[in-house]
Parts: structure tokens; C-alpha cells; sequence
């Protein structure tokens, strides 16, 4: 190493000269957190003295800083790493003591809580920015987007798994180097700012990938149309053609089929919002086409999202293309940079858990929905109003559990109230995925529990039917509504026959139709009225074998 200057200092003081450091390896990438390894020689084992990790140069949370050059080049040492200690770690290998330290930028303070927020009115890039500014972070350079959300709520996840999710349906690509986040658009067009030409350049470990598994002749976004109550399919996103290589859209349609790739979301989107996440998922898929990654001896002047020039390298593969990792490797062999192009054509969230724990993993927790039996109608001791059920695949005579009640409408002493009866088929969910929460949230009809009325194609009929036969009829096809509590007793209310009838189980009737209001009672007829009694009509007949007037 005794080619290379570099300075590592510790809260801005240097590292002392008598530490024997062995290797540094720093790691930036896209949508990644930059991060560092040194491994240093540390004390005497045999003596059992650590004096570099007993110190506090490289105590957790101390802030790293490491700048490098090569020497005789006439630019000054520059900083490929600024971070915060995280781990320390001491082995015994070969006769020394090592001590390897691991530090990450402080981008890190962004994946250590998980956080619930709504936020109104803003713009990714906005709600991006905020999500650094949130977290005490430097910001770079954030593009702006299109769309404005009018709400948008982050649940129970990182600052940095919301940013970059919403980065990577935007097209953005994140970068967290140096203390500064920035997420930008690729610009796959500008100039190169190097050519690495092989057979000229020193080159070492090639390594280049071409993959057309994710490639497509283009993409088809299909969101749900909550006002016409559709899925709209849209096809209109553009393609575009890496610049690097020879193979292009038109040979990628012979190769892989003509059909555009299928993005589904099932919830309104706004066109802004529906064009941005066809070009990022294009965008995406197009750099995980060509990949690779070669060595070079140190160089500092290149930054993630440069694009450089590949030329000896074949038709396939040469061309502009844009970094997208850069490693630097020191050790006793000297100085190397990793340079790396290409992405995966997986969405982020498709490859990093960011939803919580089913049931916040203090139990396994229970996916789907489930179906139980009702066991018994009791009264529940802790006043929750919950229903005793027994679970399928849960075997034993006493294995039931209580479950609340989901219903229509419910408030303090008032609400809608069909509780289930026992044997009843009923679907369960659980809060939060958690087995010792579970809700009805309906019932099941079956062969066992049939349904009281027979359905048809017209679908006319809807209503309630007690156990004891009280019902509540509704037959759009008749136009009609129907109050029964017997066979005898009933309220009808047509529309179609523009007529009301009542019926009791005495015989008693009243008909209102288009002919009037006919009354019969099975024995007396009362009118009483606290006040007059007006009688008026065009003629007013009265019969009976008997008239009394008092």
C-alpha cells in the first residue's frame, strides 16, 4: 500500500499512525446505503490486549471519514466515505489479532424506526424530501414529479423504505453517499464522462450478462375506473432502446412475443400517477437487459449515475452505459475500483420485506380469511359482545375461541344487530393478522344452511327471514315490499299493483289501491278521536240492521 495516501479520521481527528491497517472496502450502489470495512491488526492476542477496539477512534457512532489518492497523481486525496461506526467485530487468524470495523453512511437513521404519517397535498418529490429532512439527513438533488397526491400515508415503515419505494415507481434511483441522499432520473443520453476500452485499459475481472427474461415489446398499466366501475387498460407507454449495445426493441418483439407486459392495480389512479409508474417499470426492466461489472486500478473521479463508454467489449455489450455501483478495494495488493451497470427488473418491494410482521410477530400469525361454526350463544363475561366459535383444524372438545362481531352500523346503544345462531357457517378475519383477534364478518350459506329463498337468474328477491319466520321481503320484479310475521299476517307494499295491504291473523284487512281505501274488520269497527270526526264525500252512505246516533 505504500503507493496509496489516505487519511481516516474519527470525529475530524486522524487515526494514529502507529494503527496497522490491513484492507478498506467501500461500497456504494443505487437504492442502497453506502457502507464501509476496514480490518485493521489489533493488540496481541497472547497477551490479551486490544488497544485499537479498547480505544475510542472506532467506537460505535463515532463519524468515519475516509479520503483517498494515488500517489504522484497531482489531485488532492478525495473522500470516497463518510459514515458512522456500527460494528466492531475481533478473530484470531493466522497468529494476528484482527479487528474489522463496520460503518454505514448516516442514511442509516432512516431504516431504524418504523413509522406511521399522512400526508396531504404533496408530491413524491416533496414527500421525499421530507422523508430525508424528517430524518436529519443532508439532501442532494431530488427530481421533481408530475403528480400531486392528495392524501398519501406511510404505515408502519421505515423513512427509507417509503423513499425508496416511491422513488422506484417514479423512475427515480436513490443514492446515500457522503452524508446526502439524492434520487434522480437516470439520463441514459448525455455523454459519457470516461471510456474503459479493453485491450488499452487496464481491465480486470469482467464480467457482462445479457438477459431478455424480463424484456418486453412494451408495457400495459390497468387501473380501476371507480367511475364506470371498469378496469382501463392503458398501452400507450413509450419504449425507448438502451443506447448501449445492438439489440433493440424491434428484436426484443421477435424474441420474447409481441404482448406488452400486464401492470395491475385495482385502485383509481390519476393519469399522471398511471404514466409515471409504465415509465419507471419500462425503464427498470430495459437496464436489467444488460448487466456486468469489471475492476480497474483506483480511480476516484467517477460517481454513481455517471454514464461511461465500454468500446472492445462486442456488438452486444459496447456503448454508454451508466454506473450503478462502485466498490473500492484496498489491500496490501494496492488499490481497485469495482465498477458496476445494469439493475434488477424486480420492484423494490417485490425483493425487500416492507410490511410489518404478520400479527407484529409476537405469535405466528394467521393468513386469509377462515371459516368457523358457531358454538354456542352465551353471554360474554368480558362484555366485549364477542360470539363463541370453533375453528376448523382445530380439534378438541373445548378448543373455541370468542370472536367480535362485525355489523352494518355500530355506536353507543345503537346500531344494526343480527348476532348469528349456533351452527351457523360464519367467515372469520383477524386484527392484524393476530389468531387470538378474530372478527365474523359474515355468514355462509351452504348445502347444510340453506338460503330461505331460492335464488334466480333475475336475482329479484332480497330480505331478512327470522328463525321464527319474521321477514322482510323486497321483489324488485313485482315492484314490492313485504313485512310478514305469518302466512296470515302480513304488510304489502306494491308498486307495481299501486295498492298497500295490511292483513292480520283475525281477518282483518285494509286495501289501499286506485280504487280507494276498503276497510274490514272481523268484528267491530272503532273510530275515536280525542277531537271531531269530519265524515265527507260526494255521497255517504251508511247501512246496518241497527244506526244509532248519540
Amino acid at each position: 500500500m505504500s503507493s496509496i495516501t489516505y487519511t481516516i479520521t474519527s470525529d475530524n481527528k486522524a487515526m494514529p499512525a502507529g494503527y496497522n491497517l490491513l484492507s478498506i472496502s467501500v461500497s456504494n450502489e443505487v437504492n442502497r446505503i453506502s457502507y464501509a470495512e476496514m480490518v485493521l491488526i489489533d493488540g496481541d492476542y497472547s497477551k490479551l490486549e486490544y488497544s485499537i477496539s479498547d480505544g475510542d477512534f472506532f467506537d460505535p457512532g463515532k463519524k468515519i471519514s475516509i479520503s483517498i489518492r494515488e500517489e504522484g497523481q497531482s489531485e488532492k486525496e478525495k473522500v470516497i466515505f463518510k459514515g458512522l461506526v456500527i460494528t466492531q467485530s475481533l478473530r484470531y487468524d493466522q497468529g494476528n489479532s484482527l479487528l474489522t470495523v463496520e460503518m454505514s453512511d448516516e442514511a442509516i437513521r432512516m431504516t431504524t424506526i418504523k413509522q406511521s404519517d399522512v400526508f396531504k397535498n404533496i408530491k413524491d418529490s416533496e414527500l421525499i424530501a421530507k422523508l430525508i429532512f424528517n430524518s436529519r439527513i443532508g439532501k442532494g438533488k431530488v427530481d421533481e414529479t408530475k403528480f400531486k397526491h392528495e392524501s398519501i400515508v406511510q404505515y408502519h415503515c421505515t423513512n427509507w423504505d417509503m423513499l425508496l419505494s416511491r422513488a422506484d415507481v417514479n423512475g427515480l434511483l436513490v443514492t446515500a453517499v457522503n452524508g446526502s441522499i439524492s434520487a434522480r432520473a437516470p439520463k441514459l443520453s448525455t455523454p459519457s464522462v470516461k471510456t474503459f476500452k479493453l485491450g488499452v485499459d487496464v481491465i480486470y475481472d469482467l464480467d457482462l450478462k445479457l438477459d431478455i427474461s424480463n424484456q418486453y415489446a412494451g408495457i400495459q398499466t390497468n387501473t380501476w375506473n371507480d367511475t364506470n366501475h371498469s378496469v382501463v387498460g392503458k398501452s400507450d407507454i413509450p419504449s425507448f432502446d438502451l443506447t448501449q449495445g445492438t439489440l433493440k426493441a424491434a428484436g426484443i418483439k421477435k424474441i420474447s412475443g409481441d404482448k406488452p407486459e400486464q401492470l395491475l392495480a385495482l385502485v383509481p389512479l390519476s393519469a399522471e400517477e398511471e404514466n409515471a409508474w409504465g415509465e419507471a417499470r419500462m425503464l427498470r426492466t430495459r437496464l436489467s437487459m444488460l448487466k456486468g461489472s469489471f475492476k480497474v486500478d483506483g480511480i476516484t473521479s467517477l460517481n454513481l449515475m455517471d454514464n461511461i463508454n465500454l468500446e472492445g467489449m462486442g456488438l452486444k455489450f459496447a456503448g454508454v452505459t451508466m454506473i450503478t455501483g462502485i466498490r473500492h478495494e484496498v489491500t496490501e495488493n494496492g488499490w481497485f475500483t469495482h465498477l458496476q451497470f445494469g439493475l434488477g427488473a424486480d420492484w423494490l418491494s417485490g425483493t425487500t420485506p416492507l410490511t410489518a410482521l404478520p400479527a407484529s410477530g409476537l405469535l405466528p400469525g394467521i393468513n386469509g380469511l377462515q371459516t368457523a361454526i358457531v358454538e354456542a350463544i352465551e353471554l360474554d363475561a368480558s362484555e366485549r359482545a364477542r360470539v363463541k366459535v370453533r375453528m376448523f383444524g382445530v380439534a378438541g372438545a373445548d378448543k373455541v375461541v370468542w370472536a367480535r362481531m362485525a355489523t352494518l352500523d355500530a355506536g353507543h346503544k345503537r346500531g344494526t344487530f343480527f348476532w348469528p345462531e349456533k351452527d351457523d357457517e360464519v367467515v372469520l378475519g383477524f386484527i392484524n393478522d393476530d389468531p387470538r383477534y378474530p372478527v365474523i364478518l359474515g355468514s355462509l350459506y351452504g348445502s347444510k344452511n340453506t338460503a330461505p329463498v331460492e335464488w334466480d337468474d333475475t336475482n329479484a328477491r332480497k330480505g331478512f327471514l327470522s328463525k321464527t319466520g319474521l321477514m322482510l321481503l323486497f321483489n324488485d320484479d313485482a315492484q314490492q315490499i313485504t313485512i310478514s310475521a305469518s302466512d296470515k299476517s302480513y304488510i304489502i307494499i306494491s308498486e307495481g299493483r299501486k295498492a298497500i295491504e295490511i292483513n292480520d291473523v283475525n281477518g282483518n284487512n285494509i286495501t289501499l289501491n286506485s280504487d280507494g281505501v276498503v276497510i274490514n274488520a272481523a268484528e267491530n269497527l272503532v273510530i275515536e278521536a280525542k277531537g271531531d270526526v269530519s265524515i265527507k264525500g260526494k255521497t255517504v252512505k251508511i247501512e246496518g240492521n241497527k244506526i244509532e246516533f248519540k
